[in-house]
């Protein structure tokens, strides 16, 4: 969607500049079942202090773990529900998808990126 909206529909364009523009945070970016002490680690500490650094303007999308993440309910974050977090992925129709058209549809306004 967003390659057709606003790269001509070059879906490898579409992926380079996205590349650029999101990042993802794990906060235990481990394999373990279900060990809430990993949480509490200094890798998960900084994980969480960097995520809520950031801007208001700059869009947050959680996927798991979203209680742990600790972050406020406010506008620029979207949470996914328990349900929605087995096998998660981005489709243009999820809260996360939708989120980050919002935001390619909003900052480029309707002009092509490319």
């Amino acid at each position: 969607m967003i390659a057709e909206r606003h790269f001509s529909d070059n879906y490898g364009a579409a992926l380079d500049d996205l590349s650029h523009k999101v990042a993802s945070i794990e906060l235990v970016p481990y394999h373990s079942k279900s060990s809430p002490e990993l949480y509490n680690l200094a890798s998960a500490d900084a994980a969480r202090q960097f995520v809520k650094s950031r801007s208001k303007d700059q869009t947050i999308i959680v996927m798991r773990s979203v209680k742990a993440w600790d972050l406020p309910d406010q506008a620029n974050i979207v949470k996914y529900q328990p349900g929605e977090a087995r096998g998660v992925s981005l489709p243009t129709d999820s809260q996360g998808g939708k989120a980050i058209l919002k935001v390619y549809d909003t900052v480029l306004n309707g002009r092509q990126a490319v």
